[in-house]
């Protein structure tokens, strides 16, 4: 009777833990379809909430491509003082933080990640000084979500700089 007990106990925790795998697997495969934000996507000024923040702040263009693990971002923006200006981005969706040096020689630590609303992807990042790549200049948080639809993508960046000055901005991509 009791090897009977012991036979149905790990049956039961073995169908248990397989339904449990089965739902986390699920959920991951689904959060990743239904936030597929590859494409070329371009800045709607009309849409976008700049506030007193002037426009290069924001890319005017994004390509990006994804797969499971890399999300490739090539920016286009414009300089403070108007040129045009491209960069392309490997962010790790693995959990591992991206380090780059900018054509400014700034260091950027990267962290990217889903959040847990649906359809929106976080990437933190800290800009150093230029002659300081140990020292934060300023810190990042832009918020990337697909509308319903999938016809345009919302950035919600936040800037926060060492000398107390910040701004937030929305800017809104219509896909191409």
């Amino acid at each position: 009777m009791r090897t009977t007990i012991k036979r149905h106990l790990k049956s039961a925790i073995l169908s248990l833990s397989l339904a449990i795998y089965c739902c986390v697997a699920t959920s991951f495969k689904v959060n990743s379809e239904k936030f597929d934000i590859a494409g070329t996507w371009v800045l709607n000024l009309a849409k976008s909430d700049f506030g007193d923040s002037p426009l290069y702040v924001v890319p005017k263009k994004a390509t990006i491509t994804n797969d499971k693990d890399i999300i490739n971002m090539t920016i286009y923006g414009i300089t403070s003082s108007g040129m045009d200006t491209s960069a392309t981005i490997h962010l790790s969706m693995s959990g591992k933080p991206v380090d780059i040096i900018t054509a400014d020689q700034r260091t950027r630590h990267y962290n990217t990640t889903w959040t847990d609303v649906e359809g929106t992807l976080k990437v933190e990042y800290s800009s150093s000084y230029s002659s300081k790549p140990d020292t934060e200049q300023y810190h990042t948080i832009d918020i990337w979500k697909l509308s319903t639809g999938g016809k345009e993508l919302i950035l919600n960046k936040q800037v926060k700089v060492d000398n107390s000055y910040g701004f937030t901005v929305k800017a809104v991509y219509d896909k191409q």
